[in-house]
């Protein structure tokens, strides 16, 4: 992942010309500057689309965004219970999971998924 830092800098000296002159932008010593900081700004913005997160992803995660086969989509919080079993804390109480069922019938993203983003990412056979 580029160092978003260095990003946001290489952008701002590109939007004052000046400043690449002047040797303030970071990726001004390359011949293809202006390539590589787009290449690095898509990478960026790209890391921030939601993403289907593996099992032991949402496991970790402190706050999931819940999505069942059937539609809905909530945020959860996905955790272990005392039967170590698994069961997701959303908004309205808990709902048990089974993690042999994930994938395919229910499924964590990291963030809020657009209804497109959510219709994009395919379900496990």
């Amino acid at each position: 992942m580029p160092d978003r830092e260095k990003v946001i800098k290489g952008l701002e000296c590109c939007g004052a010309a000046h400043l690449c002159v002047g040797r303030k932008c970071p990726y001004y010593d390359r011949y293809d500057c202006i390539y590589e900081l787009a290449r690095d700004a898509l990478a960026l913005l790209k890391g921030q689309e939601p993403k289907v997160l593996t099992l032991e992803e949402a496991c970790i995660e402190s706050d999931v965004w819940y999505e069942t086969i059937t539609g809905v989509c909530r945020w959860g919080a996905l955790c272990y219970d005392v039967h170590k079993d698994l069961a997701l804390y959303v908004s309205n109480g808990i709902v048990g999971v089974n993690p042999s069922t994930y994938g395919k019938t229910w499924r964590c993203w990291d963030k809020r998924p657009t209804e497109e983003e959510r219709k994009a990412v395919k379900w496990d056979e």
